[in-house]
């Protein structure tokens, strides 16, 4: 399982290994990795094995930016999203589906 941010805006990004006797471990990412951040979205996307962070609030402004974590090379980068953007939100939940296009 791998986690990114929360708490008070945190842009930490931490994997528990499941396997034995589970264990935490810090990862460090490449590239440009989002802002921290609370209250945000994180989905799996198994076609291109990466982790898609949406929206989510810092120092109480709420975003509405989309970010792709490459999960075998640990590199980050903003996504661009097509068609309409979702408003910005903290505790985000997408109601419709975005496409993502790495930028």
């Amino acid at each position: 399982m791998i986690v990114f941010g929360g708490g008070a805006s945190l842009a930490d990004l931490w994997a528990l290994d499941l396997g034995g006797v589970p264990s935490w471990s810090a990862l460090t990412s490449t590239g440009t990795p989002p802002t921290g951040r609370t209250g945000h979205t994180a989905i799996y996307d198994p076609v291109r094995d990466r982790m898609i962070v949406f929206g989510g609030s810092s120092g109480g402004v709420r975003l509405s930016d989309v970010w792709a974590l490459d999960l075998a090379s640990l590199a980050s980068d903003a996504a661009r999203a097509v068609g309409d953007r979702a408003a910005s939100r903290g505790a985000a939940t997408p109601r419709s589906t975005i496409r993502c296009a790495t930028a």
